[in-house]
């Protein structure tokens, strides 16, 4: 029975040995990593073994950083995709590893000086533009019923945006380029009540105003919108309440330029009558911005972070009209049968410019960020095409075809990547 004992205990022994003895060949390893001097979540830490590739997974969380059970080797510490350090164990005891990583803001974002970041986009939004119109039309007796456009150009249309800013060492430069463009229809019936026709931009050799009927009008609008340019910031100081959070005032310049193609037909045919006017026209500008305005960038969570900037200045508008009206009528004196009018003006001004902008930044790593983003942008003077809409503005009032100006806004919203460089 003693004998018998004996050997049951020393089987035990050997038994808790064998178990005891591979927790002997590992190494109890704290990994504890700062990031402006804040702990980095576990869930952004991934640990491999450097011979095999295998991913290690911790133990536990543990309060700083995280365990893990490690055999002796080398393994590669990696935060956001990117390793950060190797380190080596020797498969006892315990060890704690500290890793400092650089700090996030400002080098990492691009945002502050010393990063750099490269950062296209695409957008979709509206323009709202000056209108022009063609013909006319009039529901009534002449001299008491008003006479409006027979049709005009969207004043909101659709547009996209391409552009890309580039920042380095806390200068930005923003590229871009744009278009939009809108079209539309009209048809007035004939012998309905409403007398229609065309609205000469000026006098015809015979010294004309239009053309008026009963007989119906049908016609089209089209506007492009095409623009192009660029602006640089330079920072005037920076205020930091928060390490991740910052403000940053800036000065910048800019210099944009805008095509307006206004396109236009009105007309009536039948086996008698045939009139017709058909315009192209042309709005050409050139502006050279100045002004103030700011920056903020603020963490909303671990990997997510809030843009959001804003500028106010003025601007001195560089402007050309071009436009060539062709008239047909083979019921008209002879001089205005077939006769172009063409106008070309240039003037300059300056003007008022402001905007803001908001971009969602989601970091899938320290290198590359996804962004989504909006904008909105406002000029107080733009160019734009007055046609005259009524002969009485002609003749009376010796008015023709002239260059205005009014406001205009646009927004934008869209998407790009962001991805940091020199780090």
């Amino acid at each position: 029975m003693n004998k018998a004992r004996q050997l049951l205990l020393a089987g035990a022994l050997i038994v808790s040995f064998a178990w005891a003895a591979p927790a002997m060949a590992v190494t109890s390893t704290r990994v504890v990593i700062t990031e402006d001097q804040e702990e980095v979540p576990t869930t952004r830490i991934q640990l491999f073994d450097a011979d095999t590739g295998m991913e290690v997974q911790p133990e536990e969380d543990v309060d700083p950083g995280a365990l893990y059970l490690l055999d002796g080797g080398s393994y590669r510490v990696v935060v956001d995709g990117e390793t950060v350090r190797e380190i080596s164990v020797i498969g006892t005891g315990s060890e704690t590893f500290r890793i400092g990583l650089p700090p996030s803001t400002p080098s990492d974002t691009g945002f502050l000086p010393g990063g750099g970041s490269f950062a296209p986009r695409l957008t979709f939004g509206q323009a709202n533009i000056p209108t022009s119109g063609i013909g006319f039309r009039r529901a009534g007796s002449p001299g008491e019923s008003p006479e409006t456009f027979a049709g005009m150009t969207e004043g909101r249309i659709p547009s996209w945006t391409a552009g890309a800013e580039i920042s380095l060492s806390g200068f930005f430069l923003d590229l871009f380029y744009g278009e939009g463009d809108s079209s539309g229809s009209f048809d007035i019936a004939g012998e309905s009540g409403v007398d229609s026709g065309a609205v000469y931009g000026d006098l015809s050799p015979s010294g004309r105003s239009g053309i008026a009927t009963p007989f119906g009008l049908t016609g089209m609008t089209s506007i492009d919108l095409n623009r192009f340019g660029l602006r640089g910031e330079v920072p005037l100081g920076f205020l930091q309440t928060h390490p991740k959070d910052s403000f940053r005032p800036t000065v910048y310049a800019g210099y944009t330029h805008y095509d307006l193609d206004y396109r236009g037909f009105a007309g009536f045919t039948d086996s008698s009558y045939d009139f017709s006017q058909e315009r192209a026209q042309e709005i050409g500008e050139s502006y050279f911005d100045v002004g103030l305005g700011g920056r903020i960038l603020a963490p909303l969570g671990e990997s997510v972070f809030f843009h959001l900037g804003a500028y106010a200045g003025g601007y001195y508008r560089d402007s050309e009209l071009n436009s060539i009206e062709r008239n047909t009528c083979n019921f008209c004196p002879a001089e205005d049968q077939d006769f172009t009018i063409s106008i070309d003006e240039s003037e300059s001004g300056f003007g008022f410019a402001g905007g803001a902008s908001a971009a969602l930044e989601l970091r899938l790593s320290r290198s590359v960020s996804l962004m989504a983003r909006g904008s909105a942008d406002y000029r107080s003077q733009v160019g734009a095409v007055w046609n005259p809409n009524s002969g009485d503005q002609v003749f009376y009032d010796a008015l023709s075809t002239d260059f205005m100006t009014e406001d205009t806004w646009s927004w934008q919203l869209g998407g790009g990547i962001l991805i940091r460089v020199g780090r």
